[in-house]
């Protein structure tokens, strides 16, 4: 899938499985003005994708891990403009 649009959505409570098989991604995206609310992070396999994601709130929650609200291990992904409130390991 490509030059997909993702804006102004809330997404609550994600729940963590693997995601992508190796010869699926999406690419090309762009995330703008959503919020995320409790996630828990899932093994990543695939290839990298390219995209935005801005003006995005990640909010962690109680009883989920909220850790790695986005992961950018060798990826071409631009974040900006984005609030990590109780985000990652600490």
């Amino acid at each position: 899938m490509h030059h997909l649009i993702v804006e102004n959505l809330t997404i609550k409570h994600i729940v963590a499985r693997t995601m992508m098989a190796q010869d699926e991604r999406v690419d090309q995206f762009i995330i703008r003005n959503c919020r995320f609310i409790g996630w828990a992070a899932a093994d990543r396999h695939g290839r990298m994708p390219q995209g935005v994601v801005e003006d995005c709130y990640f909010h962690g929650e109680e009883g989920f891990d909220n850790s790695e609200a986005i992961q950018m291990k060798g990826c071409a992904t631009t974040v900006q403009c984005c609030f990590f409130d109780r985000a990652g390991r600490g």
